[in-house]
């Protein structure tokens, strides 16, 4: 039987070293009959050769991302952006691969399928790196039209524009008032609007419930 981080495929192997080397990217624990015995997990990465445990196969290094049997960690950067990191070790995969901080990825900017890291805008909050255009997060007094808007926009009324992700879509606009990110009481664009059942006493001023009822 071969030893841990060597393998075997020939019948009645007397050398201690049997066939050969367990390859990089794999372990080989004791009896093992291929270099590619055991692949080292998603996440993980193996440069050495002659490994024989799962030990051997180390967490993926930041900005990098390991499939599995990884002898080398792929560098996020060569997917479409220099700007692509990871949030911590142990990317497994190229959709673990986001932006910095203080940028966002647009998916509709070349490349294909994987967009490009862009700096972020006034109003939207990209201080954590994973920030997407689909789920851009706004910072207060700030409006989207709808979830795919590159560009956030100043709110004129106090108090209307709600921070957070806009979860409104181009279909939705398209069956009800667009509400976006529009805090109770106002609606349309910018949230400049008093919403039904809502007033104001002058142009821009805070919106009321007409039935004087206090906002939730």
């Amino acid at each position: 039987v071969c030893p841990a981080g060597v393998f075997g495929d020939d019948a009645g192997i007397r050398d201690a070293g049997c066939s050969g080397k367990c390859a990089s990217g794999h372990f080989c624990p004791r009896g093992s009959s291929r270099a590619d015995a055991s692949p080292c997990p998603f996440g993980t990465y193996n440069s050495l050769a002659g490994q024989g445990d799962v030990s051997a196969c180390l967490p993926c290094k930041v900005s990098h991302y390991c499939e599995e049997g990884t002898a080398q960690p792929s560098p996020c950067s060569t997917l479409a952006h220099p700007g692509f990191t990871t949030v911590g070790e142990g990317a497994e995969g190229p959709s673990d691969c986001v932006c910095m901080a203080a940028s966002f990825r647009d998916p509709f900017q070349p490349p294909a399928r994987w967009g490009t890291c862009v700096v972020c805008p006034e109003g939207a909050d990209c201080r954590e790196p994973g920030a997407e255009l689909g789920a851009l997060p706004l910072l207060e007094q700030h409006w989207r039209a709808f979830n795919l808007s590159a560009v956030p926009r100043s709110c004129p009324r106090e108090h209307s524009c709600r921070a957070g992700i806009v979860k409104d879509d181009w279909r939705a606009r398209a069956t009800s008032p667009c509400r976006a990110n529009c805090e109770v009481g106002y609606v349309g664009v910018l949230c400049a609007t008093c919403d039904e059942g809502y007033h104001a006493a002058c142009e821009f001023d805070n919106c009321t419930s007409c039935n004087g009822a206090p906002d939730p």
